[in-house]
């Protein structure tokens, strides 16, 4: 999953092509991954305490699901 991440790699030949490895990095493309990380992590994942970062910091009363994430409607 992280190879999306993967920035182009220039070919030491004289006419220095871009070579984009095992992924076309696009930067919007990573930006989307990582917000959808970043939701997962603070709302849906616990801890061995049984508490997801977002409920420890007091912005949360109980684990999000994953239907309440996707119906969001703010």
């Amino acid at each position: 999953m992280m190879s999306l991440f993967e920035r182009p790699i220039t070919t030491s030949s004289a006419q220095c092509r871009t070579w984009f490895g095992y992924s076309p990095y696009n930067p919007e493309v990573a930006m989307k991954l990582l917000m959808i990380f970043r939701v997962y992590y603070n709302y849906l994942a616990v801890g061995e305490d049984k508490k997801t970062p977002s409920m420890r910091l007091g912005l949360a009363s109980k684990k999000a699901s994953l239907d309440d994430i996707i119906n969001y409607t703010g």
